[in-house]
């Protein structure tokens, strides 16, 4: 057998080198097409799964309070039950009207319909002490963490001059 050149041994080095990296891609996008494969069969299961449930749950919205009032949903029947009567609308020039309006009356009314109003809801003032004090927990938390953070810190440092210093 012939002796090769450095430069055909280098050559031949090279086409070796550039097989292995191929079969190196190949396998690569082998494995990629096979895991995109089985990935889209997962989210065709999982969309079909959501077709059968017939509703999609997402998760809550981030940093919003669920509000848990109750609505009220105003009706005539309402209004007559409380012994009221719907007001006509008085004009703007009939002064005679807007001298026979009770003003005292009306103002107890509004009253007395926002008191029951507001007993019936959870006020917002509850739900911002609420967050209050899920955010006064989360800053405890990372105060302790900081704290061991920096003494931990300050233990390994002091320790490390003491060792020097004997």
């Amino acid at each position: 057998m012939s002796k090769l050149s450095a430069s055909e041994e280098k050559m031949l080095m090279l086409q070796h080198h550039m097989r292995e990296n191929n079969m190196d891609l190949e396998s690569f996008v082998k494995d990629m097409n096979k895991w995109e494969d089985d990935i889209k069969e997962k989210e065709q299961k999982l969309k079909s799964e959501k077709a059968v449930n017939g509703k999609q749950e997402l998760p809550p919205v981030r940093n919003s309070l669920k509000i848990k009032k109750k609505r009220k949903v105003k009706t005539l029947k309402d209004d007559d039950s409380q012994g009221r009567k719907p007001r006509k609308r008085i004009s703007g020039y009939d002064y005679r009207s807007w001298d026979k309006l009770d003003i005292d009356k009306m103002c107890n009314d509004v009253d007395k319909h926002e008191k029951s109003d507001s007993s019936d809801y959870e006020t917002d003032e509850e739900w911002e002490i609420e967050r209050k004090k899920q955010q006064a927990a989360m800053d405890k938390d990372a105060v302790r963490f900081i704290f061991l953070y920096n003494n931990h810190a300050q233990t390994q440092h002091g320790m490390g001059e003491d060792c020097c210093s004997i």
